[in-house]
């Protein structure tokens, strides 16, 4: 048998596996809903591993984020008038991108990884 949902009154129906891809009335509301298909299963294969470690992410964040810092400390210092703007904008990344790494850390000590 065959057990799944009218589309349109969401009542349940079941109906034999025989009639799979059919059409079948709705026994509580009349309308005419497609049996659905048994999925087939295909031995060997299977879903993409799911990332595992939250690890990767947080370096990538943290590292960044320290090399930005420190690169706008560098250009601070530069005598160039425009470096002031430049280097505030480089170390408002970095601490972004260190809030993000941060932001990480929570998620994985949760997920315990």
């Amino acid at each position: 048998m065959i057990r799944f949902q009218c589309r349109h009154c969401r009542e349940e129906m079941a109906v034999p596996a025989g009639r799979a891809g059919q059409l079948e009335p709705c026994p509580a509301c009349g309308n005419v809903c497609e049996v659905p298909r048994p999925k087939a299963h295909v031995y060997g294969a299977s879903a993409p591993p799911r990332p595992t470690s939250l690890r990767p992410a947080i370096y990538f964040f943290l590292g960044v984020g320290v090399v930005m810092l420190a690169l706008g400390m560098a250009v601070s210092v530069s005598p160039n008038p425009t470096a002031g703007t430049l280097s505030r904008m480089v170390i408002l990344g970095g601490g972004l991108s260190l809030a993000a790494g941060f932001g990480l850390v929570p998620g994985a000590i949760a997920r315990g990884k």
